[in-house]
């Protein structure tokens, strides 16, 4: 199932040979979201993430768990050439992920505590 899904992932948020990219089509805020499904408790997810050209995203994002008052965030994101995302939210979270077409969206997945489960962020 998780091939299936890394399939989809990869066919809807893949830009292949059609765009390049660069840390610079991070920058921007973006909202991010997802559900971390760690072990002892499910953690829904909803960030606010600043990211300047150089591709590490500022104290001032902020994230928000299971609804609680958002917190500061510290997050580093890179990308290839081919559009290819990944990164570090908070101190062990990792992120693997895509840029769409447009560069408006990425889409991924979110790896915590050895679970992993899917991400998406679309540009404010």
């Amino acid at each position: 199932m998780k091939k299936l899904v890394l399939a989809v992932a990869v066919s809807v948020f893949s830009t292949g040979s059609f765009a390049t990219c660069s840390n610079a089509d991070l920058s921007g805020t973006w909202s991010f979201y997802t559900n971390l499904a760690a072990a002892y408790a499910p953690t829904a997810v909803i960030c606010t993430l600043k990211i300047p050209a150089k591709g590490t995203i500022l104290q001032n994002s902020t994230c928000s768990y299971n609804g609680a008052l958002p917190e500061p965030q510290q997050v580093t994101l890179s990308v290839d050439k081919n559009c290819h995302v990944t990164g570090i939210l908070g101190s062990s979270t990792t992120l693997d992920g895509y840029i769409s077409k447009g560069k408006d969206s990425l889409g991924g997945f979110v790896v915590y505590d050895g679970d992993s489960t899917l991400f998406v962020a679309n540009k404010l």
